[in-house]
């Protein structure tokens, strides 16, 4: 059941004990992160109970917030799409924060496999990365 522990990036009460192998250490979870949230409020799986509850208070707040976050993820995807088809190979994603739902590297290498995407993703994020492109269907 969703927010029970049991569902992809979940962590019953976020205990070290229980921290997913895509998480690196010093990672804090039981503190709301905003890079998770939005992963939630795009569908994500890279996001624990704490984050989940923290973007349902936002979207009380602001019930837009949720189509917002999508619109802006579609308008990168087109956008992508757009320059592949212009001819562009390389890329490079500033400020991409965690892996999340619909990267630049996944839509580019979807659209020509042989495109290349930097990323600017803190080291301490680099693991996390690495486990989730390997999750990431081909």
């Amino acid at each position: 059941m969703a927010g029970d522990g049991s569902g992809p990036g979940e962590v019953a009460g976020a205990e070290e004990a229980e921290r997913p192998d895509w998480v690196p250490p010093g990672i804090d979870l039981s503190t709301p992160n905003m890079a998770r949230a939005y992963d939630y409020a795009l569908g994500g799986a890279h996001n624990f109970a704490v984050d989940r509850e923290y973007f349902r208070a936002a979207k009380a707040a602001l019930p837009e917030v949720q189509l917002t976050a999508q619109a802006n993820r579609a308008f990168m995807n087109r956008a992508v799409r757009f320059m592949v088809g212009a001819g562009i190979r390389q890329f490079l994603d500033i400020g991409s924060g965690i892996p999340t739902v619909g990267n630049v590297h996944t839509w580019s290498s979807r659209r020509r496999p042989r495109t290349r995407s930097g990323k600017d993703w803190a080291a301490h994020l680099t693991r996390q990365r690495r486990n989730s492109e390997a999750e990431e269907p081909k």
